[in-house]
């Protein structure tokens, strides 16, 4: 356990800097609900690490894009897409269902 006043990048590479001291020598998978500076430091460290995004922040972050009175249904509609056996099926799941969520960028 570690006790910092941030989670900053330099905090970050002193934890996974710790962990490799205490003789871990890869990491396969890192999961992580913010990509960026915790990303950079497991790739200096581990650099054959796969940094992953947790598939509850990608839904939580997926919920910003929809107004509030729909965003259960949307949640709903998602659904199917992040609990796809795989990619081509996550890929394919918006052309099984009725069109109605639009993103306009």
């Amino acid at each position: 356990m570690y006790i910092a006043k941030s989670e900053g990048a330099d905090f970050q590479l002193f934890r996974l800097s710790s962990l490799q001291s205490q003789r871990v020598k890869d990491i396969f998978i890192a999961c992580t609900d913010k990509p960026t500076g915790f990303a950079d430091a497991v790739k200096s460290i581990f650099p054959n690490a796969v940094v992953l995004i947790s598939i509850v922040c990608q839904t939580r972050n997926s919920i910003k894009y929809a107004v509030g009175k729909n965003q259960k249904e949307f949640m709903r509609d998602l659904s199917p897409v992040y609990r796809a056996a795989g990619k081509a099926q996550a890929k394919a799941e918006p052309d099984n269902q009725e069109l109605k969520w639009v993103m306009i960028t």
